[in-house]
């Protein structure tokens, strides 16, 4: 699978997506000028935001995003939903 990867040269094309957080969306449109790296987070249940660099650096695009804590809580809120 092919990718748009974010970066500090723009947008570019990544072959692997496993190191990404699944809840990563590329901005198209309106809300491209919105979101300056060009992606959101968008974790059901949560409102929809823009990470900062240092998010995007660590925890979206290098597979961290399990340590995310906006991830971990959204996981929790869904399991205790789920008993």
């Amino acid at each position: 699978m092919t990718v748009a990867v974010v970066g500090e040269r723009g947008v570019r094309e990544h072959a692997s997506a496993r190191a990404w957080c699944p809840f990563l969306t590329s901005e198209t449109g309106d809300r491209l000028s919105t979101c300056p790296g060009g992606v959101s987070c968008d974790l059901p249940l949560r409102e929809s935001r823009v990470p900062s660099k240092d998010e995007l650096a660590w925890f979206c695009t290098e597979g961290h995003y399990w340590s995310c804590p906006r991830f971990r809580e959204c996981l929790a809120t869904m399991m205790r939903n789920a008993l």
